[in-house]
């Protein structure tokens, strides 16, 4: 069973993973600073309909910056 997932991460290696030919794998790349986690998921949360439509469209990375 395959299952939908998205990785969440502000690891560069991740985006280059994520842009292979043939990956089919999802990337929420977060180019925030370094910040506290309350902080990071209040940027996330108050974006995330954003974000899911730019997953729902197909893309494969979506690049969330501060």
């Amino acid at each position: 069973m395959e299952e939908d997932r998205i990785v969440v991460s502000k690891d560069e290696g991740f985006f280059h993973l994520a842009n292979r030919a043939g990956d089919r794998g999802r990337l929420l790349w977060v180019r925030i600073g370094n910040t506290r986690k309350q902080i990071l998921l209040k940027r996330v949360l108050g974006r995330l309909a954003e974000i899911e439509e730019y997953f729902a469209t197909g893309q494969k990375v979506v690049e969330l910056r501060g």
